[in-house]
């Protein structure tokens, strides 16, 4: 079975647009209120704008209106210091939601190509898994995801099939991407678990039962055996939080 699944770019739409107010001074100190979900590079964005140390910037946090990954990036806040010190007097800037929707850091564009085989008996033999969308980390320029985005539903595949190759494309970004919550969980969940669900159909299996039936036997996971390098594990220690096949399993309302 071959499958090709596309997904296209996600704004983030969050509850409130971006905002922030800036207090430029003569002496180069500003001070900053602002919803971002990562004020040390904010702060460091501001100085660098600015051309005074860190030191010299102060940024209160305010609450956020909805982030999920979008009030990370400081543009909006770098946006509201330049306009304080031009003006020479406190500034408040807050985007349209039009603004919002079409100056966003979109959740990237991807395909996602899937060739499964199966045998005679109908089982699960091999898992192939193609995946290209523009690297957050490599800006406008052409590079493959960074392995920490593919260890975000890609490489760390639970099931136990035999033969698994995960094969990752270089590809370029046309617009500016960034965070958009679970990252790249978002396509490869959806190519994943459809690609799953189609196989169920054709071997005749509630896709559930074939979930727990690829899950195996009951073990952790730490995926050394399957990877090159290190799996990051969103984290943390994958001995502290591991991979649990049983945990898996029970988490199923409908198993006894």
């Amino acid at each position: 079975m071959k499958k090709t699944y596309l997904a296209p770019f996600y704004a983030h739409a969050t509850v409130e647009p971006p905002a922030a107010i800036a207090d430029v001074k003569a002496d180069g100190s500003a001070e900053i209120w602002a919803p971002s979900q990562h004020p040390q590079w904010a702060r460091g964005a501001v100085a660098g704008v600015l051309g005074v140390d860190v030191s010299k910037v102060r940024l209160n946090v305010t609450l956020l209106g909805g982030g999920f990954g979008r009030k990370s990036k400081p543009d909006y806040v770098v946006e509201a210091a330049l306009l304080s010190k031009a003006a020479g007097v406190p500034v408040r800037v807050q985007w349209t939601r039009e603004c919002d929707l079409h100056h966003d850091y979109y959740h990237s564009q991807s395909a996602q190509r899937i060739v499964a085989t199966l045998d005679g008996a109908g089982n699960l033999t091999g898992w192939n898994h193609h995946t290209v969308f523009p690297a957050i980390g490599a800006g406008l320029d052409a590079a493959p995801p960074s392995d920490g985005e593919l260890d975000l539903g890609c490489r760390d595949f639970p099931y136990d099939v035999p033969n698994i190759k995960i094969e990752a494309h270089e590809t370029t970004a046309h617009t500016r991407v960034g965070w958009l919550r679970s990252v790249s969980n978002i396509h490869h969940a959806f190519a994943i678990c459809t690609m799953l669900d189609e196989i169920a159909e054709t071997r005749g299996i509630d896709p559930i039962d074939q979930a727990l039936q690829l899950l195996g036997e009951d073990k952790d996971i730490t995926f050394a055996g399957e990877m090159v390098g290190d799996y990051g594990n969103y984290g943390e220690k994958i001995e502290d939080f591991p991979w649990s096949t049983a945990r898996m399993k029970k988490s199923n309302p409908n198993r006894g």
